[in-house]
């Protein structure tokens, strides 16, 4: 899901946590926290990561189930310019094949 954490501390006192996530659209990015201790930085910096973590739309995210992440693939398919026969291939193939043996 993440990297491992960094931790820089401040003269300020502040604790800095950084990390990199690769997102959905496969692009490796930094996200760095701050807090008031390394415990307070690093939880701050997990909901930072597990927010970078969904979909644009929040159905998705990294810990989705494959059922539910197929089904919302099949309700975009309906909407995209793929061939019918393309569509209606993808449909049976994820019926036929993906849904009963791991959704």
């Amino acid at each position: 899901m993440h990297g491992r954490i960094d931790f820089h501390h401040a003269s300020s006192g502040r604790v800095r946590a950084r990390t990199r996530v690769r997102g959905t659209d496969g692009v490796l990015r930094a996200v760095t926290r701050w807090g008031g201790s390394e415990a307070e930085a690093s939880a701050r910096l997990l909901v930072a990561v597990r927010e970078q973590a969904c979909d644009d739309d929040g159905v998705i995210a990294a810990d989705t189930r494959l059922g539910l992440a197929a089904r919302v693939w099949l309700s975009e398919l309906e909407r995209s310019e793929l061939a019918a026969s393309t569509r209606q291939l993808y449909r049976v193939a994820a019926r036929r094949y993906l849904l009963p043996t791991l959704g």
